[in-house]
């Protein structure tokens, strides 16, 4: 949202009405998407903005009008971790008993580094590299433990290569 193409548009309400505008064009931001200090800011910016709503003059409008757009201009979006949080929820039950202890051991603290940074409600959209960083490094440690597994020899595939190897013998053995 443009906040100040906004308050252009309101010029023509009441000091009352634009701070009414301006209040709710503040209510329709997801708190969820910025981090928590600086939805604080916000949070009483507006606290102050409705206190100032029934004495609504054109000095109280425009001061508690400008310290809204500042918080709003402030706000700092949380860092996206929904790849991660799949990749964590898709690999953290896996059994790798009897695997190599040093795969396990780096894929369990990849796992734990990765379920910190998820659990870090501080990072923000700057600190993406290392949440990718994190991710990485988990997919690299599970992909390593999965590199390890041997596909089982089908059962039948098995006993007709067998049977294969013995004709074969028999065959030759034969002709001697």
């Amino acid at each position: 949202v443009n906040w100040a193409w906004a308050r252009i548009l309101t010029r023509d309400l009441t000091p009352a009405e634009r701070l009414e505008k301006a209040i709710a064009d503040a209510g329709k931001l997801d708190a969820s998407a910025y981090l928590a200090d600086s939805w604080a800011k916000v949070q009483a910016a507006l606290e102050d903005a409705i206190a100032v709503l029934p004495e609504a003059t054109e000095e109280t409008v425009t001061a508690a009008i400008a310290k809204l757009d500042a918080a709003i201009a402030e706000l700092v979006k949380k860092a996206d971790k929904s790849s991660l949080a799949k990749l964590v929820e898709k690999v953290e039950n896996s059994n790798f008993t009897g695997f190599d202890a040093a795969l396990v051991a780096a894929f369990e603290s990849a796992l734990q580094q990765a379920k910190g940074i998820l659990a870090d409600e501080t990072l923000s959209e700057a600190d993406s590299a290392q949440v990718k960083a994190a991710e990485d490094a988990l997919q690299a440690a599970y992909d390593a433990l999965m590199d390890t597994i041997q596909e089982p020899v089908d059962e039948e595939f098995d006993w007709l290569s067998s049977l294969k190897a013995e004709s074969v013998k028999v065959g030759y053995g034969s002709l001697g």
